[in-house]
């Protein structure tokens, strides 16, 4: 190998070692994330008595929906199943990503309480119809993805999408890419998209209801 090579090659190897040092970066900050998310969603903190309870937490929107199904009996007044919905507010065009390097750039011994404790987090939680929420399960069922996940290196852009599903003694767990559509584990979060579009579409057509029910005038 004469010369030549070598300071070419000696530049592609200080090209690829400042991508990893950069990759190992964002991997840092996506862990972060992940653990801010936690406390700001109050992943833990839900202990009543549940038959199944499923967490979807969408990271292109930095987001959180929670499904629970509750027993039949004793009788709740509010549904024996309740959706509730997390989102951020405050953070303007800056998204939760660059608002946690921007924190660890001034202070790189914040914890993710500490990033947390700078959230304004939104929740919305009301009942939904329970056959509704059937026809999802199945649906859900029906995916069969296997602990074995495909392994790949995603070099495309992406998001991470994590999926819990709790029965109160035992529970499941994936943190995924995507959302893409070629691999065994992309149809789980093809299902969560699909499912956050369904809540969204139900949300806005109760809110439609309910206002027209507030401004339909009382017949005397």
């Amino acid at each position: 190998m004469r010369f030549k090579e070598y300071v070419l090659l000696g530049g592609v190897l200080v090209l690829l070692g400042g991508q990893s040092v950069e990759a190992q970066r964002s991997l840092a900050i996506e862990q972060t994330k992940s653990r801010v998310l936690d406390k700001a969603f109050q992943l833990d903190t839900i202990h009543d008595s549940y038959v199944a309870k499923v967490v979807l937490r969408y990271g292109d929107t930095d987001t959180q929906i929670v499904l629970t199904i509750y027993p039949a009996y004793p009788f709740r007044p509010d549904g024996n199943v309740l959706i509730a919905q997390y989102s951020l507010e405050g953070l303007h065009s800056e998204g939760l990503t660059q608002h946690i390097a921007k924190i660890l750039a001034a202070n790189p011994n914040a914890t993710a309480a500490d990033i947390a404790a700078t959230l304004i987090v939104k929740k919305v939680q009301a009942p939904i119809e329970y056959d509704m929420v059937h026809r999802w399960l199945m649906e859900l069922k029906a995916i069969r993805l296997s602990p074995a996940i495909e392994s790949r290196a995603v070099l495309d852009a992406y998001s991470e999408y994590e999926f819990w599903f709790y029965t109160g003694q035992e529970c499941t767990h994936y943190s995924l890419k995507g959302p893409f559509e070629t691999d065994p584990q992309d149809r789980l979060v093809q299902w969560m998209l699909r499912f956050r579009a369904a809540i969204a579409k139900s949300s806005q057509t109760q809110a439609h209801v309910q206002k027209s029910a507030e401004t339909t005038p009382t017949m005397r």
